[in-house]
This record gives C-alpha cells, structure tokens and sequence, in this order.
C-alpha cells in the first residue's frame, strides 16, 4: 500500500518570489517535514530536512550541507489558484 502523498512545500525568498518544492528529502526519499511545518533555518534562508538537518537553498533547492550535499528539491508548480500542484 502506497503511503498518502505529502503537500507540497511553498516559501517566499528573500525577494518575495514564491518557490514550491515536494516535500521530499532527495536523500531518503523521506518528507522534509510533518504536514503542517515549514521546515526554514533559523536564519529563514534555506529549507532543512527534519531527519538529517540537510539544508536546501529556497531559491533553486540545492541542497547546501548534509548528507545530500549536491542534490536537488524536485520542484512543483502552483495551480492557478495559488495551491501546490504536480509539475
């Protein structure tokens, strides 16, 4: 049985532009956060995974530190009305 899909993570940078990655860990496949989290650093600059404390750059999902260094957020497109939807 195939486990419910989590929602999408959707976060402003520091220009305001909205980005939305799925929330998945590309190191575990796990989610980045618990529905209802956004998962930002203390310094709100980059996302981190709750398991692994990676840390992901807001504007292209690179991953920065952690043990997926060098990896990639798969990113999302929003819907047309403002909601997290599959690219």
């Amino acid at each position: 049985m195939k486990p419910p899909s989590l929602p999408d993570l959707a976060v402003l940078d520091a220009e305001g532009i909205t980005h939305v990655w799925r929330n998945a860990c590309p190191h575990t496949g796990g989610p980045l956060a618990p529905p209802g989290v956004l998962p930002l650093s203390r310094d709100g600059e980059h996302l981190v995974c709750q398991t692994h404390g990676a840390l992901f750059r807001i504007s292209d999902g690179f991953c920065v530190a952690g043990p997926c260094a060098g990896a990639w957020l798969t990113p999302a497109q929003p819907s047309p009305d403002g909601a997290a939807a599959p690219r």
